[in-house]
């Protein structure tokens, strides 16, 4: 049984939303900060499969001003399709926390977040172990070899 209550993802009409936080440098991109750093290898498709499956993105970075800026250009340049930045949009509904409200967190200094050097040869998210931390909660589906799913998210 995965900790992550899946029953109510896919086409059920009474869908609970997901949402992820995800850090910009070194999860995003290779941390190069101020600058933007090249794209750490397969986040853009691991975030465009969890919005596919109705999961709200939220960035959720120390950035700020124009550092901020850069960065949310690049998720838009990268059809990063963003529901909050720096805040859950939903959260001021039933608290004033400054915490950022998520179901899941992706972040280079995250316990446990599975980290691979980058081509500059700083630590950087590994998306690859990512998804496979997901496809064993049954949040996503394995892929074949051939790149297709093995079965479909009820």
């Amino acid at each position: 049984m995965p900790w992550i209550d899946t029953t109510t993802l896919g086409d059920k009409p009474e869908k609970k939303v997901q949402t992820l936080a995800i850090d910009f440098d070194g999860t995003l991109v290779e941390n190069e900060f101020p600058n933007i750093g090249a794209p750490c290898e397969g986040a853009v498709e691991f975030l465009k499969e969890m919005t596919d499956l109705g999961w709200k993105l939220i960035l959720e970075t120390l950035r700020t001003d124009d550092d901020l800026q850069r960065a949310v250009l690049y998720c838009n340049q990268n059809n990063i399709d963003l529901w909050g930045i720096n805040e859950n949009p939903d959260q001021s509904d039933w608290n004033d926390a400054k915490k950022v409200h998520a179901t899941l967190k992706i972040d280079d200094r995250n316990v446990g977040i599975p980290l691979k050097t980058g081509s500059n040869n700083k630590p950087c998210v590994d998306w690859a172990k990512v998804r496979d931390l997901f496809v064993s909660w049954e949040v996503l589906p394995p892929k074949t070899t051939d790149g297709t799913k093995t079965f479909q998210i009820k």
